[in-house]
């Protein structure tokens, strides 16, 4: 990987970071933060990552999810859906299950 491509994921990864809890941020929002049109952004991350935008934000969202319910800092599984910024607890158990093939409640318990 190229520093300039390199350089690209740190500065999306550090906007998501940032962006995080806001349930409100979307792809539209981080390509125009990374000063980039959402076309762009969508064609760059997709040849980076091998993802389409809205899924990595989804599956960085989901994997700060699990790294959360593992940290056993007493998080139940609503105050982690909060922090990552997804505000529908069916859509997040559903998200989460599909991700790991465990509902986020079992993912905890293990």
């Amino acid at each position: 990987m190229s520093e300039r491509d390199e350089k690209f994921l740190n500065d999306t990864i550090k906007i998501i970071e940032k962006n995080l809890p806001n349930s409100n941020f979307r792809v539209e929002e981080l390509a125009s933060q990374l000063g980039v049109s959402s076309s762009h952004f969508y064609r760059r991350l997709k040849q980076l990552t091998g993802q389409v935008p809205n899924a990595y934000l989804r599956n960085f969202r989901l994997q700060r999810a699990a790294e959360l319910l593992k940290s056993n800092k007493g998080y139940n599984v609503t105050e982690v859906m909060y922090q990552i910024g997804i505000e529908s607890p069916p859509y997040f158990s559903t998200s989460f299950k599909k991700l790991y093939g465990v509902s986020p409640s079992e993912f905890l318990k293990k």
